[in-house]
């Protein structure tokens, strides 16, 4: 070969080499854009989800706290309220950063856990009374299960149907938003974990067993409240659906 043959090859080789440093450099530069827009949205998203849960625990503790502030120490309730921000933003943060798989779909059941804890606040929002139990005592369906069960049984009563309707109301809500997906199971634990606290702030002054049935009733109405709206949400979409 010529010497300006071996001239030219080894400009190309160069020239070569010199676009492939080039990609390189590009993809490892794009990448690391890719990796700072990503930080920074990841880093906006948890301060929107902390901000979220101390506003969603300080607003549920004064709405569910109203008839218990003279009962309970203000260090209780503060207490209280930081621990169930802490649940909630982690609640928020699963939904933000939309945390999960196909197989556990955190997200989803945090938006139902989140949902059902907004229908339990219109719910105690709406209750004529601030203390729910003390409402539901004195209505002729509490007063007569308090007579056959007892207050521990009629206090599960009551657990249970503002469960049932909390869950129902807000799987079908996500199911029309379009974030179903995540088991019943699931879903259920979540919302047990989100809405808890809300009943031990409503039975500050009453019973250890009134607090366990209280619990024991939303626990079950969760798991039916959840697991009825998803059956019922499975057959208008069969009913929707056009025949062939």
């Amino acid at each position: 070969m010529s010497p300006d043959g071996r001239r030219d090859l080894r400009g190309s080789m160069q020239a070569s080499e010199a676009v492939r440093e080039g990609v390189r450099l590009g993809i490892r530069d794009a990448l690391a854009r890719d990796v700072d827009r990503t930080s920074a949205r990841t880093v906006r998203r948890l301060a929107i989800a902390g901000v979220l849960g101390l506003a969603s625990a300080a607003s549920a503790v004064a709405l569910f706290a109203r008839g218990s502030s003279e009962l309970a120490d203000p260090m209780h309730l503060a207490l209280c309220a930081a621990a169930w921000s802490s649940v909630l933003v982690i609640a928020y943060a699963f939904v933000l950063l939309r945390v999960g798989s196909r197989r556990l779909p955190v997200a989803q059941a945090s938006v139902v856990a989140l949902l059902g804890l907004a229908v339990a606040a219109v719910m105690g929002a709406a209750c004529p009374h601030p203390m729910m139990l003390d409402w539901w005592m004195k209505t002729p369906l509490g007063g007569l299960v308090q007579e056959r069960l007892g207050l521990e049984g009629s206090t599960l009563c009551i657990g249970l149907c503002l469960a049932i309707l909390s869950g129902g109301v807000a799987s079908l809500l996500a199911a029309a938003a379009g974030w179903a997906g995540a088991g019943v199971l699931l879903s259920a634990g979540l919302l047990f974990v989100v809405v808890w606290p809300a009943i031990a702030v409503q039975s500050l002054g009453s019973s250890l067993p009134t607090l366990l049935s209280w619990t024991v009733g939303l626990a079950l109405g969760s798991a039916l409240g959840v697991g009825l709206a998803r059956t019922l949400w499975r057959l208008l979409r069969l009913v929707r659906r056009p025949a062939h």
